[in-house]
């Protein structure tokens, strides 16, 4: 969460977040996104 805040502070755009292959940890990125942007985030799961 510390990571996302720091880019979020120092004006980052967009994070991407890719190649997960833990859904947890698909989780845990998607929920630290959330909590530090406004806008809205885009999710692709493939298997």
């Amino acid at each position: 969460m510390r990571q996302y805040e720091g880019l979020v502070d120092g004006g980052t755009d967009i994070l991407l977040i890719e190649t997960v292959f833990d859904t947890l940890n698909a989780k845990a990125a998607s929920f630290c996104y959330r909590s530090s942007f406004l806008s809205s985030i885009i999710l692709n799961y493939q298997s």
